[in-house]
This record gives C-alpha cells, structure tokens and sequence, in this order.
C-alpha cells in the first residue's frame, strides 16, 4: 500500500535516524584495465582469496625457489679435490681418453660465423650459438653424441666401426662410408672432454717448466670435484689468450673448458651440467634407421684412391708455420700449440662461391697485394678466401689476420704443385720417351734396309791331306 504524501514507505529507514554517510565515488572494477588491474582482481577473487590457499602457494614458491637456486648452490659448496701438479695433471687429461660416461653438456660460443654451404650447416651453430648436447661415450670407436636444438635433432653415432648421422628434420640417415673431402667439426668436437684433451695436446713439457701452463683452484662440476689447470701460450700470432681445464679428479675427464681471446674473455665454453661415470647401456649406442620405415636412409661415397689423392702438394710450411697434419683430400692444417690453421685449396669457381656467401654490406671484400679477398674476423677464428689465376685458398684459423695475409702471399708467390697437372705431365713426359723410341727403332730399321746386303761367305775349302806316317821295318841295328 502507498503511503501517503510525506509519510515514510513501509520498511523503510525513518529520516533522522542515522546520520547521512558521506558521499563517496563508486569504483567498479570494469572502468580499471591493463596487467595490474587483472592481477589485483586475481589476488582478490581468484583462488587465492580462499582461505589457507595463500599459504600453501607460498610453500609451493618456496620450493621453487629453492630448486632453482639449487644448482647454485651445489656449485659453490668446498672442493674437496686434492692438489695437483700441472705437470701430472696434463698428462692424466691427456690419458683420459679411455674413460666411458654418460652426461649431458651446455657448449657456448659468441663468435656469429656466418653458414657457409661447403663447410656444412654445423660450424656455425657449434661455434656460434648454445648447444645442448646429449653423449654415451663407451670409448672413441663406441659413442653417440646428440645436439638438440629447438627445431630438431643432430645425432652422430658411431658403433661397430661404422658413423651414423641422423638429421630429424628431414628425418634423414647418412651412413658415412667415406672420408668427406672437407671434415668440419662435429657435435663430439664441442664436448668437455674432447675440446680439453684436443687443446691440451698441443702443449708440451717447456711450456709447465715456463709457467705457462699452470694449475689454478679447482670448482665443482657436474656435481663432481675437478681440478683446475690453465695454459697462457703468450702466442703473438695467436687469437688465443688463455684455455682453462677443470678436469675430473679422479679420472682426470675434462668436465668445464673456458677459452679467453685476446680482448675478449670467455669467448667459448663448454660444460657438463650432469654427468655419470661409467660405461652406457649397449641399447642406447646401438642404431638401425632401416626399422623406421619414414627414414630416408642414404650413404656417401666410399673411399677411392682418387678420392683420398689429395689436388695438391701443398709445402712443408706456409708463412712461417709447419705442416701440423697429414693433407687429407683437400685439407692440410698448420701451425703448433694453439695456433691452428686450415688451409683448403680448390678451384676458383669453389672460391668464388664462398665468397659470394661471404661478403655483405657489413662484410665487403678488400683489395690486398695479391688481389680481392673475402674475409672473416671474429673473436677466435679469422678466415680469408680468395682465388689466383685458375686456383683458389680458403684459410681460416685461430690465428691473426696479419699471419693469414703471410700466409696468402706465399700461396700466391708459389702456388702448390697440381697433382692431377702432375700426375699428366709425367704421362706425356711418359709417352713422349715412348714415341721417341718408336722414332729411333723406326730410323734403325730403314737404315738397315737402306744398306746392300752382305756378301755371300766363300765355301769352305777341304783341308790339306795330311802325308802317311813312314812304317819301320826289319830289325834295330
């Protein structure tokens, strides 16, 4: 019922009764947007609001935290290795090649080399971004090393004698029967344990008794304690400033390689984060991409002579460095200690194809004594690729570009003997002396002929009768 004019409604508060509440503005939470505003609504309303709930979250971040700061922490726990001498050290990191392990490793490396089609699609992802590496290494003739990146996986196997890559991008298996004319590094190259053992091979016994090579504190690695060894080569001609090895104390497995370039420290490193000394499980080694029927299963070439003859004889030396290893097909290394340079001769349409991969707006080509050449300039890696007449180098090493541009010269000033050009010189050479004594047997053969023939031999004559020797007869006075 209505009430009447100047009476209260019914149910409702009299005037007077309670004093007007001040005037405020209405907030609704639609008119508030952005990320602070939804998180505010969420800490109000959300699952948190109920009671108790913020409490077990927090346990639950508390853990998190935890966990996370965990590797840290097991990091910086005491090293509990014994001291050991450099010069023992080097030779048990040099002797550890037999030791059998499975572990996971982190590579690092800021040198942004460019991909280049004839070196292969590896060099520059191992050198120049993060990879993450899966091992089983029952010894150097039984392993498998995976790189997994977030697109695909790069697997390199090798059991029973015989190199299996697998690409799972394309899902494609190459059984490596032959010996690639150009060999670049592989994912067991970026391991802890063959990068240490590999730098430290070159050093010798002159460069512990100089201090060149000396021990330095020891870190906790992959949970293991290692101890720790360091070689300063003080090299002018090298890129390299200093490597560090912490190696396994008591196996002396490199575990943690460090390596500093002049003017830029930890330019490369690779680590093991987990890591379980012993031999794997032969399942894990074991590999047959013909039980995968979706695997396109290939090989390369198998090796011939003329496959494993190399183009060209290269020298003994370039600029001042000896030859480090035997030539392979198309490759020679130089150098000693950390100094390292590789040095590919091909022809010049090869060149000139790296080259056009090499050069950009950032990176355009230079005029040097000997012609245009393409160059490459990174922290531990300089290359340079240019071509002469009918032949072209590709050199790329840890070296200066002032020992490279040595190095072109002599190239240049002398080129190496051609085998193939070699190999036909000798084979007219060969054939010329054959057809020189055809000429000389031919001209023997009409001047024979050319000559009367030789008088008949006059009979022989009958022997003169010999006289009858006199008979004696009677008696002797």
């Amino acid at each position: 019922m209505a009430g009447s004019p100047g009476s209260s409604p019914q149910g409702a508060i009299p005037p007077g009764v309670f004093p007007p509440s001040p005037a405020r503005p209405v907030r609704r939470g639609r008119h508030r947007r952005g990320p602070t505003a939804r998180l505010s609504r969420w800490w109000a309303d959300g699952p948190l609001a109920r009671v108790g709930a913020r409490r077990r979250w927090a346990v639950v971040g508390a853990l998190v935290a935890v966990l996370v700061c965990l590797p840290a922490a097991v990091g910086a726990l005491p090293v509990s290795a014994p001291s050991v001498a450099a010069g023992a050290l080097l030779t048990r990191i040099n002797a550890s090649g037999p030791v059998a392990f499975t572990g996971y490793a982190v590579s690092h490396g800021g040198l942004n080399l460019p991909a280049i089609d004839l070196v292969g699609g590896q060099v520059d992802g191992l050198l120049s971004e993060t990879s993450r590496l899966r091992v089983w290494w029952a010894g150097a003739q039984s392993y498998r090393v995976d790189r997994v990146t977030a697109a695909n996986e790069y697997d390199v196997r090798r059991d029973r004698g015989l190199v299996w890559v697998w690409d799972s991008g394309p899902r494609r298996a190459t059984a490596m029967t032959g010996t690639p004319a150009v060999q670049t590094p592989e994912p067991p190259d970026a391991l802890p344990s063959t990068l240490g053992r590999r730098l430290l091979a070159a050093a010798t016994a002159a460069d512990v008794a100089s201090g060149r090579i000396h021990s330095i504190a020891g870190r906790r690695v992959a949970g293991r304690s290692a101890v720790g060894l360091a070689w300063s080569p003080h090299d002018a001609g090298s890129l390299v400033n200093e490597v560090r090895v912490w190696a396994d104390a008591a196996t002396g497995l490199p575990l943690d390689v460090e390596v500093d370039a002049v003017g830029a420290p930890g330019a490369y490193r690779t680590s093991f984060l987990d890591l379980r000394i012993g031999p794997p499980a032969p399942a894990d080694l074991s590999f047959d991409p013909t039980k995968d029927r979706s695997a396109d299963v290939e090989s390369t070439p198998p090796d011939t002579s003329d496959s494993l003859t190399p183009p060209y004889q290269l020298p003994a030396s370039i600029g001042g460095l000896p030859l480090r290893s035997t030539a392979r097909p198309f490759v020679a290394t130089y150098g000693s200690g950390v100094s390292l340079v590789v040095v590919v001769p091909v022809d010049a349409s090869a060149a000139q194809a790296v080259r056009q991969q090499l050069d950009s707006p950032a990176r355009p080509p230079v005029k040097e004594p000997f012609g245009m050449a393409s160059e490459l300039a990174s922290p531990l890696v300089s290359g340079l690729v240019f071509t002469n007449r009918d032949r072209g180098y590709i050199l790329a090493g840890t070296v200066t570009r002032t020992v490279l541009l040595r190095m072109a010269q002599q190239l240049v000033d002398h080129p190496p003997v051609s085998l193939q050009q070699e190999q036909a010189r000798e084979a007219q050479e060969q054939a010329r002396l054959a057809q020189e004594r055809e000429r000389r047997a031919e001209e023997q053969r009409r001047h024979d002929a050319a000559l009367p023939p030789p008088p008949a031999p006059a009979p022989a004559q009958p022997a003169p009768a010999q006289p009858a020797p006199p008979t004696l007869t009677g008696s002797t006075p």
